[in-house]
């Protein structure tokens, strides 16, 4: 099977463009877990899983995540929960992330069973905007064309970690974020490959708040929140634009 696990946690709208994109490279199976931060999202996601074509399956957030209200789900307990093998093959992505394969995903897989690669990392490429406001996301348009640059806000603004893995076996476990793979004796994918980065959108800005406020509760010291919230408010909301290296 090749599965792609998610998580949402108060914005369920990209749902559908997030099953369409990865359904178009091959998925065969997507696998949601939703935090509710928002009243009634798990029932809206499941409606909308119910309208597409490709399965998608949805699961209530484990009662750690509800105790502690992060947002940045393990997609490690998702994959254990669902039982993939090491025939399998999953992509962790946030819901906001859609990869960039180039090829589509059994080609890229190919690829990395010839080589007997375990799993391959790829690098956050931030979609913003033309004039880098946090607009509005309009299900019925393309978010490619809704956000059309292509910035290093995570890199540069927050100097957060921007990589990610983006294919693993199933058998391999990630760890929080999905930012490495648990056991690095297995080999990398060498080619390192973009992840438009979709998070840059109406809303993002009071998420970045909830998270930092949270964040406080529990203890977690987060300086590259402190650093994106305060560029937000010196820039009036607004993004920094042309950062592209």
């Amino acid at each position: 099977m090749i599965a792609v696990l998610t998580s949402v946690s108060y914005d369920a709208a990209i749902i559908p463009a997030f099953v369409k994109y990865y359904a178009s490279l091959g998925a065969e199976a997507v696998f949601v877990t939703v935090l509710e931060l928002k009243p009634n999202l798990l029932e809206e996601a499941k409606g909308i899983a119910a309208s597409m074509t490709t399965p998608v399956h949805v699961y209530p957030a484990n009662e750690r995540w509800v105790r502690t209200q992060l947002e940045s789900q393990n997609k490690n307990e998702l994959r254990a929960m669902i039982g993939l093998r090491q025939t399998d093959w999953y992509v962790p992505a946030d819901l906001d992330e859609f990869i960039d394969f180039e090829l589509p995903l059994r080609d890229t897989i190919a690829q990395l069973q010839k080589g007997n690669y375990g799993y391959a990392m790829g690098e956050l490429v931030d979609r913003v905007s033309s004039d880098g406001t946090l607009s509005e996301y309009d299900p019925s348009k393309s978010l490619w064309e809704q956000y059309p640059l292509k910035e290093h806000i995570t890199r540069d603004i927050m100097k957060s970690n921007h990589r990610k893995v983006v294919l693993a076996r199933g058998h391999l476990a990630v760890s929080s974020g999905h930012h490495m793979i648990v056991d690095e004796s297995h080999k990398k994918f060498p080619q390192e490959l973009a992840i438009n980065h979709f998070a840059w959108r109406a809303g993002r800005r009071e998420a970045l708040k909830r998270r930092f406020d949270n964040y406080c509760r529990l203890g977690i010291v987060s300086d590259s929140l402190n650093r994106m919230l305060e560029h937000l408010v010196t820039n009036n909301g607004k993004l920094s634009i042309g950062l592209r290296g």
